[in-house]
């Protein structure tokens, strides 16, 4: 990354990890966790929260495919009572980044 001359970030180079971030509509508790963290472990995700358990944050490889990422995190998110989303795939105006 990189600061432009009006001090925003600029992204030189991707890693090639989607990012995917999930909120719960009540609160979370650590099977949920864990059951995610299950899911995403064949596909080389890594599931992370903080001890709150306010948030939880998957990195998994993009070349997992999105309809992969995505049937696990629907099929999650219903029975954790979450919502789920890409944190680096659309730009701020919600068109796709398309770096992948």
């Amino acid at each position: 990354m990189t600061l432009d001359e009006t001090m925003r970030v600029r992204v030189l180079h991707r890693g090639g990890n989607l990012a995917v971030q999930a909120g719960p509509v009540k609160e979370f508790v650590p099977s949920d966790v864990d059951r995610l963290r299950e899911a995403m472990t064949p596909l080389g995700g890594l599931v992370e929260a903080p001890a709150d358990l306010r948030f939880i944050v998957v990195t998994v490889p993009a070349a997992a495919g999105f309809p992969h990422v995505e049937s696990i995190m629907n099929e999650w998110a219903a029975t954790a009572n979450a919502e789920w989303w890409y944190g680096n795939v659309t730009h701020d105006s919600g068109t796709l980044l398309n770096w992948w």
